[in-house]
């Protein structure tokens, strides 16, 4: 579902700012990407411990801004004590000036107020609306949109707490049970892969086979033994290519495995990968061999078959 919203004002933008990320910022600076006079989108940077380390962080947030169309960036930052933003801000003005990238206001949220600095004149200081007076909040109140406390509260939410005596056991598991065999890994990573109702959790593997699907050695090994791609031999230096061939008249297709009309192809023969696929999924799907699920129907539009 899109949500659209449209702030009258940077103070209404600040107040809508935390229902757009799902969080509180909490201290932070918030650049917004503008194309032309359209919000883009957005980013939220920690404030550094070091400010030093706020120019590398400015230069990658640019660089990010020019790569989704910038024009022009917004900066709204979020901060408990007066001027704790301002390494960050310093340095994102200067990073949208190496790439020619206008920083159009600077917002400053405050105690419940909003600083505002344009360009030219004092910093203009106002309450920030209370969210019911805002109307850009309303579409997302009535999708059931409410931002969490932080952004710790967030990531809590959508990862699993970790539990690190299980992780422990896992990497002692790796380190005392030497190479392992590509078969047990492969096996391993089936269930792991399982699409099935009644696959085992990933939690309920053992810890001898856990370890097993991080081992770089063996997803080396079974990547070599990975099938590769064939291609056509191009023609030799001085030798003319083949001459273009022109469609002739349309063939049924074999069938697929099991059905009337398959025969395995001889060992060593090779067939185009995309005309197999569309083969065996037209068969499946129609259970008629032969049947192209890209084929248009009697409306001359493609039939999509959902797989």
């Amino acid at each position: 579902m899109t949500t659209f919203a449209r702030p009258r004002n940077p103070l209404e933008l600040a107040v809508l700012l935390p229902y757009q990320l799902g969080y509180h910022p909490g201290p932070s600076v918030v650049p917004v990407v503008m194309q032309e006079s359209r919000f883009g989108m957005l980013q939220r940077h920690d404030l550094p411990d070091d400010p030093h380390d706020g120019l590398a962080v400015a230069r990658h947030a640019l660089s990010v801004a020019v790569r989704e169309g910038a024009t022009s960036i917004m900066l709204i930052a979020f901060e408990d004590d007066a001027r704790e933003s301002a390494p960050l801000v310093e340095a994102l003005v200067a990073a949208a000036d190496e790439v020619a990238v206008e920083v159009g206001l600077q917002l400053v949220v405050r105690d419940g107020h909003g600083h505002l600095t344009g360009q030219r004149g004092p910093t203009i200081v106002r309450p920030l609306p209370p969210p019911e007076d805002v109307p850009a909040v309303a579409p997302f109140v009535h999708a059931g949109v409410y931002p969490l406390p932080s952004r710790d509260h967030l990531i809590r939410g959508a990862l699993p707490a970790r539990d690190e005596h299980r992780a422990a056991a896992v990497a002692a598991a790796g380190r005392t049970s030497g190479a392992p065999d590509d078969k047990a890994v492969t096996q391993v990573w089936g269930r792991v892969l399982d699409p099935s109702a009644g696959a085992l959790a990933v939690a309920d593997l053992t810890d001898d086979e856990l370890h097993l699907p991080g081992h770089v050695g063996a997803r080396r090994r079974l990547a070599r033994r990975a099938p590769r791609p064939s291609c056509a031999p191009a023609p030799s230096r001085g030798q003319p290519s083949p001459p273009p061939t022109s469609p002739g008249p349309a063939t049924p297709a074999p069938g697929a495995p099991g059905q009337r009309g398959w025969t395995r192809p001889a060992v060593g023969t090779r067939d185009d990968l995309m005309a197999v696929r569309l083969r065996l999924r037209g068969a499946d799907a129609t259970g008629a061999p032969g049947a192209d699920p890209l084929a248009p129907d009697h409306h001359g539009t493609p039939r999509v078959v959902d797989r």
